[in-house]
């Protein structure tokens, strides 16, 4: 944050592979305090990907739904929102539901 300032950083979390949702939820907030904005966006197995030939489905959509809506809900609380990048994945919001529920 010292070189680029508050939510002018921004990194991907991929929700599917596994993970514990409260932790990636929990990760998320450690890195809005830290003032990177948490992109969360759902693995999606394409042709060709490592994930897709071991057996690895697109995690479902009420787990997509239930990470984006809580993540969401902490970057309101610290007033930062994927709008407000200037560069990058986050700046573009595509690829991930967030902006569409107000992160």
């Amino acid at each position: 944050m010292r070189v680029f300032g508050r939510n002018r950083v921004s990194t991907y979390l991929l929700i599917g592979l596994g993970e514990d949702p409260d932790k990636l939820v929990a990760a998320a907030r450690h890195l809005i305090a830290l003032g990177v904005y948490p992109f969360v966006v759902p693995y999606r197995p394409l042709v060709g990907a490592l994930g897709r030939g071991d057996g690895i489905p697109a995690p479902s959509h009420e787990l997509v739904a239930d990470i984006t809506d809580r993540v969401a809900r902490e970057l309101q609380r610290a007033g930062m929102r994927g709008s407000d990048q200037e560069a990058g994945c986050a700046a573009c919001g595509a690829c991930s539901a967030l902006s569409s529920v107000g992160g």
